[in-house]
């Protein structure tokens, strides 16, 4: 039924987001770049428009089928996380077109997943679409409300360890996604 594709292209896209560590981490380092500002709002919206996009496009066959095309992607995709984590550790998180632009990036990986998950020819396909991209903004917003929820508690225990706490992360995610990149970078030239 439409209810029930619905309800699981909700939980799909919910799991999704935040079983992709790569995912988890470019949220993270949104929010921890931004904070808890209204600014926040529109960066996250952006990234969410420019996801939805490819996803849908990709998912319709708008995507090249070239081998080296997934392994392009997932690298492309591990090197936003990387910009991400070094524009928040510098505090350059302000370009909504840019984060749109990764979104873009983002959305064609969902679109791998989903394309395993759903198939082309399924009949309740514009439901199923639908409810994923629900699910991701669910999951982004749950990652998001918990990120900053962890900087208020950080804050209130210790004003001058927040700033040092979140430095930590945000290197630590950079380092993580700069091995990615290298290790998704070799799959490319192998």
């Amino acid at each position: 039924s439409v209810l029930r594709t619905i309800a699981e292209f909700v939980k799909q896209g919910v799991l999704h987001i935040v079983e992709g560590i790569d995912h988890v981490f470019l949220v993270v380092s949104l929010a921890l770049g931004i904070g808890a500002h209204r600014r926040l709002i529109w960066i996250v919206t952006a990234f969410t428009l420019g996801h939805s996009v490819t996803l849908i496009a990709t998912f319709l066959g708008a995507a090249p089928d070239w081998p080296w095309f997934i392994p392009a992607v997932e690298t492309a995709i591990a090197a936003t996380v990387l910009y991400a984590a070094a524009a928040a550790f510098f505090r350059r998180m302000d370009s909504i077109a840019v984060i749109a632009g990764v979104g873009l990036l983002h959305g064609l990986g969902f679109s791998f997943v989903l394309g395993d998950i759903l198939g082309r020819d399924s009949p309740q396909l514009i439901p199923a679409l639908a409810a994923f991209n629900v699910g991701i903004e669910i999951g982004q917003l749950a990652i998001i409300a918990a990120t900053l929820a962890a900087v208020a508690l950080a804050t209130r225990l210790s004003t001058g360890a927040t700033p040092i706490l979140r430095n930590a992360a945000l290197a630590g995610i950079a380092a993580v996604s700069a091995w990615w990149v290298i290790e998704r970078g070799a799959s490319l030239v192998a």
